[in-house]
């Protein structure tokens, strides 16, 4: 009797070798396959909110505000209604303080348009404090121009504390000025400061940095000679100390929480940072998890791909509203 010949060891070993070389071919694919589909709906929220900020002003004649004084309600918050969730807006005691505990049931609802897919942070604010809530969370922030701080009265913030931008106070045009961006949020469990992040560490470029108030100075420029150089913000010791929670309460119209400026590129090898005093002031770059840059809604409500190594001074002029640049390709 014959029996059937079975593997031999060099062609059991041929087969396992081309299994993984089709593995290392497949999975990678896969991934960017995942990868493409989430930032297209990262892309999507962006056109959502552009939406809404386009239909609130329809309203009401006006964008809304970076920070509702009193309040200090976010613009997140104020373009609710046009984002489909008039129950959620309802919810708000807009008279009283977001951190007051009748905006408690409100203010620990995250909704997905304001959640990019791609950002894999688990970091939260746990709302109300001492419980086991959560606060609600955000991956988009408003435009403060190239200011470091939102009530900065120059022509170059699309939203400031205190004040409604008209679109017709948009004057380098809507196609050539940034509304929106994305940012990473912070990992870290809380809010309060963080210490031992430095390079290398998960919450490094999504955790702001403390500095003193006159170190930053684009509101008093007699301070420091050239406000667009953060490189003051750049320790990388792991003994200093960060803000944990970038993002993660987006109902605050606050810098360190749902503000980004133009003063830093996308996705900068600087670090951010913020005033450890009154918190209004800071770098504060567009940062992102895609590849290569970072996604941007423009006032006309298109969406754009920003490269990391767009020239400043463009990215600077998209920034502003009112500066009299016309940007170059972006």
């Amino acid at each position: 009797m014959r029996h059937g010949r079975g593997f031999a060891i060099t062609e059991l070993l041929v087969v396992v070798a081309v299994l993984a070389t089709l593995i290392s071919l497949v999975v990678p694919a896969v991934q960017q396959a995942r990868e493409a589909a989430r930032r297209m709906q990262c892309r999507n929220n962006l056109k959502q909110i552009g939406l809404a900020l386009h239909s609130y002003e329809s309203v009401h004649k006006t964008l809304p505000q970076g920070q509702v004084r009193g309040s200090a309600a976010s613009t997140h918050t104020q373009i609710l209604a046009f984002l489909g969730q008039r129950n959620l807006a309802a919810m708000f005691h807009w008279e009283k303080a977001m951190t007051d505990p009748a905006n408690y049931k409100a203010t620990a609802k995250s909704l997905p348009v304001f959640q990019c897919p791609s950002d894999p942070s688990s970091g939260y604010v746990p709302w109300p404090t001492g419980s086991s809530g959560r606060s609600g969370t955000t991956n988009y922030v408003q435009n403060m121009g190239l200011s470091t701080t939102y009530f900065d009265t120059t022509d170059t913030a699309v939203f400031l504390a205190g004040r409604a931008i008209k679109l017709s106070e948009i004057t380098d045009g809507l196609s050539n000025t940034a509304f929106f961006a994305e940012i990473k949020r912070g990992w870290g469990v809380g809010s309060s400061a963080g210490t031992g992040i430095g390079p290398g560490h998960p919450e490094d470029y999504s955790a702001p940095i403390y500095v003193t108030a006159p170190a930053l100075g684009m509101s008093n420029p007699g301070v420091v000679a050239n406000p667009y150089d953060p490189a003051q913000c750049n320790d990388e010791t792991s003994t200093q100390t960060r803000f944990r929670a970038r993002g993660n309460q987006y109902y605050r119209g606050l810098t360190r929480y749902t503000f980004y400026n133009h003063t830093l590129p996308p996705n900068a090898v600087l670090r951010d940072c913020v005033t450890a005093v009154s918190f209004a002031e800071g770098h504060m770059a567009t940062r992102s998890y895609h590849r290569g840059g970072a996604q941007f809604l423009v006032g006309d409500g298109s969406v754009r791909f920003v490269s990391d190594s767009v020239d400043d001074r463009v990215w600077r002029g998209v920034g502003s509203r009112a500066n009299g640049e016309v940007p170059s390709e972006f």
